[in-house]
């Protein structure tokens, strides 16, 4: 049996003599990328790259068909030459370099360390992509106050960017979802299309305002008529899901395309999971062979989690999606070390490094990123074999990363705690925390008390049909006939019927029903 791991030392499990070479291999890893940054740090201070080719693309020349190599380098070198100068403007060209990938692959951290010395020697002009860069590396709080610097400096988008990352809780503790919301309005009604877009978003998840899903979708539906293409894709996951609308395969699939037809090739992400949904295999492995060509953000990431997951049927590649994940992972992939830190909890994955996932979810956890913490929060709980003093150390994720953490994540872990605190009174405990809820934190919570208990989720519907004036009577926790029948009637005033008709304590249908009672709520407000 492998030994306990001490979650804030984590050492290494013992390995078998056939892994040392591999676990040499990873600590030569280790070692080139932590030289990588010493040597990013020596840059900042003033000294040359160590590479001075990652610096070859120049702004202009980059959009320039003309330029050849010799222009590009020689460009390339004036900005380096102006950097080891100490010039603002210098750091500022290198770092979009790597903002942009102007080396064929983006960059986000040493893009940060390029701005913060372009800000650093007097170029203040850069404190818009230094605040982009903070929020793609998961330091929400720096990220916020580049943004307020850069709006204080005149950017014009700054502040349009700061009501986004409010909404989108991108700004770790520091973000406020309502204050998002309310900024964001104000662009909506100026006919800003991305900020009707997140409005619309907003509502149909109750985020920073009130739920209501079919409002939600009616809005991002005539945006995406108007010719929006991430309204486009966005109502094709609707029509995958069935999100504000009745599911239909075929109009998500027409959706996705005319989002493609825009350009919009994120939208193959959405086609090739709704093809995988409908066993059209092999059209959907096109579509994700697609984005890797188009270099869409994290196609790579979702082939494979696809293919770990069993998505494709006997075509799936589970072995090559789990090492396409883990290589992911070693590189930094914060995505990738999640899904795996999941799976290896619900008893799906192989064998991984532990040690090195934890410690790098710590680190994100550390710098903000609440979906991290939600991760560890959940392994640690399905896992305690693994660590020592699991509790105690979950216990304290949660204190110190909770505020981080979005509600749907908090609210499950607070829901699984509560009832093992209160096992004799855990019913009404545990409705009570779910009572203070809405929007998709109190439709993760219902899903979560289906998961504890079955009588504690039947209780909880019971409490909230009697609430709403649709079942009489007290809450016992025993699906009977009344009961049923009230559900039913809920499903069917917000069209969801059919979902709700199979097998109404199965996970498909409790989603259904959370969902139609997270609208009945709003409603009821």
């Amino acid at each position: 049996m492998r030994g306990k791991i001490n979650f804030f030392a984590v050492l290494p499990f013992q390995s078998p003599p056939w892994k040392w070479f591999k676990s040499g291999m990873q600590m030569m890893k280790t070692f080139t990328k932590n030289f990588t940054l010493f040597l990013a740090t020596i840059a900042m201070a003033g000294s040359a790259f160590a590479n001075t080719e990652t610096c070859f693309f120049s702004d202009d020349l980059a959009l320039d068909p003309n330029a050849g190599p010799q222009e590009i380098t020689d460009k390339a070198q004036s900005y380096l030459k102006d950097a080891k100068a100490g010039e603002g403007i210098g750091w500022y060209r290198q770092g979009r370099v790597f903002y942009f990938g102007r080396t064929g692959s983006r960059d986000y951290s040493r893009a940060a360390l390029c701005f913060e010395s372009a800000v650093g020697n007097g170029y203040p002009e850069a404190n818009y992509l230094l605040g982009l860069s903070y929020m793609r590396t998961s330091k929400g709080k720096l990220a916020l106050t580049a943004m307020e610097a850069a709006m204080e400096g005149g950017n014009e988008k700054a502040e349009l960017q700061i009501a986004y990352g409010h909404i989108l809780k991108k700004f770790g503790t520091a973000s406020r979802a309502e204050t998002g919301f309310e900024m964001l309005q104000k662009f909506a009604d100026a006919g800003e299309h991305r900020a009707m877009y997140l409005v619309a978003n907003a509502k149909s998840t109750g985020t920073g305002t009130g739920l209501d899903i079919k409002s939600g979708f009616a809005e991002m539906l005539a945006l995406a008529n108007d010719g929006y293409p991430p309204a486009m894709n966005q109502v094709g996951r609707a029509y995958t899901y069935g999100y504000g609308t009745d599911k239909d395969i075929d109009l998500a699939l027409d959706w996705y395309q005319k989002a493609i037809d825009r350009d919009y090739l994120k939208a193959e992400l959405g086609l090739a999971n709704t093809h995988a949904r409908a066993h059209n295999y092999e059209e959907a492995l096109q579509a994700y062979d697609r984005a890797i060509a188009a270099d869409v953000d994290n196609a790579d990431f979702e082939l494979a989690r696809a293919h770990s997951e069993g998505r494709f049927g006997r075509k799936s590649k589970y072995a090559q999606g789990w090492q396409t994940l883990t290589d992911l992972s070693d590189a930094g992939h914060l995505r990738a070390s999640q899904s795996i830190l999941d799976k290896l909890g619900d008893g799906s994955g192989r064998s991984a490094d532990i040690g090195f996932l934890v410690k790098q979810l710590k680190a994100a956890s550390e710098d903000g990123d609440g979906r991290s913490a939600a991760v560890l929060a959940k392994f640690l709980r399905e896992r305690p074999d693994l660590f020592a003093n699991a509790t105690s150390e979950r216990e304290e994720i949660i204190r110190r990363f909770g505020a981080n953490m979005d509600r749907a994540q908090l609210v499950p872990e607070l829901l699984r705690d509560t009832a093992k605190a209160h096992p004799s009174r855990a019913w009404s405990t545990m409705y009570r925390l779910l009572n203070a809820e809405r929007g998709d934190a109190f439709i993760a919570g219902l899903i979560e008390m289906r998961r504890i208990s079955r009588n504690a989720y039947v209780f909880a519907l019971q409490k909230e049909l009697i609430r709403s004036g649709a079942l009489k009577g007290k809450a016992t926790g025993v699906f009977n006939r009344s009961t049923v029948k009230a559900t039913f009637k809920l499903c069917e005033a917000v069209e969801a019927a059919k979902k709700c008709a199979n097998a109404p304590l199965s996970f498909d249908s409790v989603r259904a029903i959370a969902n139609a009672l997270a609208q009945s709520r709003d409603a009821g407000e």
